[in-house]
């Protein structure tokens, strides 16, 4: 097969074009510090990649979830424990009325008065919020879980209920984690709730004589209120205890695959460096052989 010279021409010049490409590659590699600079670098490379990507953008999403359903718990958890605080300063008022032989009408009615303050701090923390919706008031839109009147003005009449709306957050991709305890969880159901229970207490002891037995049967409705709050710190402590493990889940699993899309994307510098030489090299030898090959004038042609 005769082998003419534009042929040697031209394969020289494909040569030392597709080690000029090469060359360029790993300079663009070094420069940029990624192996993918575009799709066409390793179209496999780049799937895997964004596979990656899709995972540490949920990742990221479930991490954002854990912070606010960490806040929310520990939001709730520091407003029950308030709760706990002013509901044995209502036990102890209400101890304190049953002592008719201690106690006068004015003692009385000064005890009813505490005690009214008192069911104006617990609304209070009935309508504790957070980024502006309560915590105690399930999904609702509204700016409080419980109107001056002590009715509930949320969503969420308890757990199991046809009316629960439970505020909820994804922590993991299997895991879904409710996040809040509604109002009726914690203060009772309306009409029965804990304010009422308050609110009746005050209005016996401003009324002579104190009817003692009404006030023994709502000392029992406090003891029952208050193993409802126990109820839900204990809820919330175990979710709370979730959340966290889901949080350091999380954190392991993000570094997992941070460093997997750098094996993928990320240049290898030592390697990377020692093809760049290899690169040079060759290209300089594609360059020397080229220059004896291509003949610049007629004369050297026919020598």
């Amino acid at each position: 097969m005769r082998i003419t010279q534009k042929a040697m021409v031209n394969s020289s010049l494909t040569g030392l074009n597709n080690n000029l490409t090469a060359l360029v590659k790993v300079q663009n590699q070094l420069a940029t510090g990624r192996v993918l600079n575009r799709p066409s670098d390793s179209p496999i490379d780049t799937n895997k990649s964004m596979q990656v990507r899709s995972d540490l953008g949920r990742v990221a999403q479930q991490d954002r979830n854990i912070t606010d359903a960490q806040s929310r718990l520990d939001q709730t958890d520091s407003a029950l424990q308030g709760l706990q605080d002013l509901l044995k300063r209502v036990q102890a008022l209400t101890v304190q009325g049953l002592n008719t032989g201690g106690n006068d009408a004015t003692s009385s009615a000064a005890l009813a008065t505490e005690l009214t303050a008192l069911r104006a701090d617990m609304l209070g923390v009935a309508n504790t919020s957070i980024n502006g919706r309560p915590i105690f008031g399930g999904v609702t839109s509204g700016a409080v879980a419980y109107q001056p009147d002590g009715s509930y003005a949320g969503l969420g009449q308890g757990e199991g209920s046809t009316q629960d709306h439970p505020v909820l957050r994804r922590i993991s991709d299997n895991e879904v984690l409710r996040v809040d305890v509604t109002g009726p969880e914690v203060f009772g159901p309306d009409g029965a709730n804990l304010f009422a229970v308050v609110q009746g207490i005050a209005d016996k002891l401003n009324t002579s004589p104190v009817d003692v037995a009404a006030l023994s049967a709502d000392l029992a409705a406090l003891d029952a209120a208050q193993d409802r709050i126990s109820t839900a710190q204990a809820t919330v402590g175990a979710r709370s205890s979730r959340v966290q493990k889901a949080a350091e889940l999380n954190i392991t699993r993000e570094l997992a695959l941070n460093a997997q899309r750098k094996d993928i994307e990320d240049v290898d510098i030592p390697k990377a460096s020692m093809e760049l030489s290899a690169q040079q090299l060759g290209y300089q030898a594609s360059l020397a052989v080229t220059a004896k090959i291509l003949q610049p004038t007629l004369m050297e042609f026919l020598r």
